[in-house]
């Protein structure tokens, strides 16, 4: 299991000691705050090659195969055994959907029916949102993955309010962590909690090109003092 908001960087600049979701700093003892989000860094298994409470869509299928990855952490993962990832398509690969020219990976209430797990946010209250990712391949400035952070009322789908967007992250890149703060306003359609990642493209790509790829890690959303 990992444990949220362990800092290697407090610890280094601030001579503290990070261990299980507490800080020790000079004396000092300072609980981090754990994330809301269940499963956000994939470590708990769910259906076949799916991780617990997340499901894909890649150019058209549902749930494609091989989006889930088990590796060695600072590789194929940012902590622990696993990851997921969204990549792009080769043309022999495509479907008539791919057209669509975004792929996902989305989080989904317990037993896959929409609307957010079963975590509501509150009004008026400030979050951090955060994940890590890697990406491989981005030569193209067309290609870019988004994060956001949706507030969706239950059992909906198509009314929602975006509460926290990442910037599109383009270009190649080692694994980086993202960062958005968002307060949920007073009238906010929903309060359930969704996160959504989107690769977006131009469509498949060529036989025998590099194969853009997105690896994406530690996702949490963590409430601000």
């Amino acid at each position: 299991m990992k444990f949220p908001c362990i800092s290697l960087c407090i610890t280094r600049h601030l001579g503290c000691l990070a261990l299980a979701g507490t800080v020790f700093c000079q004396g000092l003892v300072v609980h981090a705050a754990e994330s809301l989000l269940p499963n956000g860094g994939f470590e708990d298994e769910g259906g076949p090659d799916l991780p617990e409470g997340w499901t894909n869509l890649v150019d058209g299928r549902k749930n494609l195969p091989g989006m889930y990855v088990t590796g060695k952490p600072g590789s194929e993962t940012h902590t622990g055994r696993h990851a997921v990832k969204l990549l792009v398509s080769s043309e022999s690969e495509a479907t008539t959907a791919d057209r669509r020219l975004r792929n996902t990976w989305v989080n989904e209430m317990p037993g896959g029916k929409g609307g957010g797990q079963a975590v509501e946010l509150e009004k008026g209250k400030t979050y951090r949102f955060s994940f890590w990712s890697k990406r491989e391949d981005f030569d193209d400035p067309d290609h870019a993955l988004v994060g956001e952070c949706k507030g969706i009322p239950p059992g909906s789908r198509s009314e929602y309010t975006v509460l926290g967007r990442s910037e599109h992250l383009t270009g190649s890149s080692s694994w980086e962590k993202s960062e958005i703060i968002f307060e949920v306003p007073q009238d906010a359609l929903g309060l359930g909690l969704q996160i959504v990642f989107r690769l977006f493209h131009k469509g498949p790509i060529p036989e025998g090109a590099k194969q853009p790829t997105v690896w994406i890690d530690d996702v949490e959303v963590v409430p601000v003092p």
